[in-house]
């Protein structure tokens, strides 16, 4: 009899052991899918912080918008070809000139342009006693006349060409009709040089510290004390008008 009970105890214990396991492990569970859920919340989290960390695209500035003035083309004051070959280059320099010779209002500017390509392409002794060569096309890549009017003379791409000891390369050169030692550019030239070469040097993307003269490369009088005098105040206003940055 006492056997009977003992074994009766023992099998009690047993099971209610069993029911008791069977219990837990149905408490833990709720546990288990918790801890999921919450690492199912974490996810966005995660996703938010790595966009964060994600390197952000920065909008550049715009470039200021110039508008070219009128130019008086190459076909328009007639000119003529081209003699030879010369290099081509890149702009990166704007320099300004004079043409030495006295202002003249009333011969147009493309009658100017035909003198200044006949000249140009034909070897001739200059007044230093030097001889000049014949060059390949005008010298100069844009002319400013006493009128204010512009005119395109080499074409941009080509290197230019000059009686001094400078290489051209990489500048555009812009000339001024007159002798600024003893003449004043005119209001009219004033106006228009400030235009043009606020239009070239957003269109190069020259900035205003490469804005010079002549005379700034070259042991040379060009283009004049009247008009070099004057380049500061063009630097500052082409500033203004194309907030090109200044080289560091």
């Amino acid at each position: 009899m006492r056997m009977k009970l003992l074994s009766f105890s023992f099998i009690f214990v047993v099971v209610f052991a069993a029911m008791y396991l069977s219990s837990c492990a149905e408490q833990k569970s709720p546990v288990v899918a918790q801890t999921q859920n919450t690492v199912k919340k974490e996810s966005p989290v995660t996703n938010q912080t790595q966009n964060v960390n994600q390197p952000q695209i920065k909008k550049e500035p715009s470039s200021a918008v110039v508008s070219s003035p009128t130019i008086v083309s190459r076909q328009e004051w007639k000119a003529k070809e081209p003699q030879g070959k010369v290099k081509e280059h890149t702009i990166r320099y704007i320099t300004i000139h004079h043409t030495a010779s006295p202002q003249k209002n009333s011969t147009p500017i493309e009658k100017k342009m035909q003198s200044l390509q006949n000249f140009a392409q034909s070897e001739s002794r200059l007044a230093s006693g030097k001889m000049k060569p014949a060059w390949f096309d005008v010298p100069y890549h844009y002319y400013i006349a006493v009128d204010g009017k512009i005119a395109e003379g080499r074409e941009i791409k080509f290197v230019g060409d000059t009686n001094t000891d400078y290489d051209p390369s990489g500048h555009a050169l812009v000339v001024l009709e007159g002798n600024f030692e003893t003449e004043q550019p005119s209001a009219e030239q004033q106006k228009s040089l400030q235009a043009f070469v606020a239009w070239l040097s957003t269109n190069y993307k020259v900035p205003t510290s490469e804005i010079k003269a002549h005379n700034d490369y070259a042991s040379t009088a060009c283009p004049g004390e009247n008009l070099k005098k004057l380049l500061p105040t063009l630097r500052e206003k082409v500033g203004e008008i194309t907030k090109v940055s200044e080289k560091p």
